[in-house]
């Protein structure tokens, strides 16, 4: 009798008494299906790395750019060509004005970026993506070389010929027409930000490996914010690599952006030839 009552205690086996079975038996079996599941996941990682998982993927990234570009100088020092001075201070400061005038300022900016976007696969491959994302840019400027100092001198001292002898006649229509492109140039900032929404497209070329390298274009839409006003408009080229893991990637990528700025502050020439800057962007994204 007591046999046939401790036989089935025994034969569930593995626990020292009934009442510890009792206990495990009810919790054996979803602890067993967690364990199957985890290394079910483990072991399907690598399908899962190439597109198993959701198409999307959340992204953040940080860049930096730093680039010479070359812009129109000031044109004071141009009246002095068609107007030469018989004054010989006038005439040397109208000289060395024209010089500079017929030269390029050249500007070093730097850039700084923040985004914030979306990546969706397509297809079975998944090797195509769009991308969207909100794009914040600051820069900052420093003059290098022909910076209008001369066509500023010039045109000060321009001006104040203007109620001299007979022979300035007309001086002062030409201090106006020297002084204006001066203005323009003094009220050139020297840094500004815009904000820009960003569309794109990538090609994998190894989707799901875990090295992906990819190339894209994207195109920019947006506008200055702080006290400069203005619209702008992007169009990028961009190479990027990204190192997958489990559920988030990190990645980078180059651009080589080409920006035009269409201005709103009338009479203001600023930023207005195309700006070619490249940016290296590295950042992280999460897997949906």
């Amino acid at each position: 009798m007591h046999h046939s009552l401790r036989e089935p205690i025994v034969s569930p086996g593995q626990n020292q008494n009934g009442r510890a079975d009792r206990r495990q038996k009810p919790g054996a079996s979803p602890a067993r299906i967690v364990l199957t599941l985890v290394c079910l996941g483990l072991a399907a990682f690598p399908e899962t790395a190439q597109g198993e998982g959701g198409r999307w993927s959340l992204q953040t990234s940080a860049g930096y750019g730093r680039f010479t570009e070359t812009s129109a100088a000031d044109s004071a020092g141009l009246q002095h060509l068609n107007n030469p001075s018989s004054d010989p201070t006038l005439n040397t400061l109208g000289s060395l004005a024209a010089a500079e005038s017929l030269s390029r300022r050249k500007e070093l900016v730097e850039e700084s970026h923040l985004r914030f976007g979306a990546e969706y696969l397509l297809g079975e491959s998944r090797s195509i993506g769009l991308t969207i994302g909100l794009n914040f840019e600051s820069a900052s400027t420093q003059c290098l070389a022909n910076c209008g100092e001369f066509n500023t001198a010039y045109s000060v001292a321009l001006a104040g010929s203007g109620s001299g002898s007979s022979q300035f006649s007309g001086i002062s229509s030409l201090a106006f027409q020297s002084i204006l492109p001066v203005l323009e140039q003094l009220r050139r900032p020297d840094s500004y930000r815009y904000l820009m929404l960003d569309f794109g497209i990538n090609w994998h070329i190894m989707p799901g490996n875990e090295w992906d390298p990819y190339i894209g274009a994207g195109l920019g839409l947006g506008a200055c914010i702080g006290s400069y006003q203005c619209e702008a408009l992007k169009m990028v080229p961009r190479l990027g690599l990204r190192w997958n893991a489990e559920g988030y990637y990190i990645y980078s990528e180059l651009e080589y952006q080409t920006k035009v700025f269409t201005n709103r502050d009338a009479g203001i020439r600023i930023l207005s030839e195309p700006v070619i800057s490249p940016a290296l962007h590295i950042g992280i994204g999460w897997n949906l």
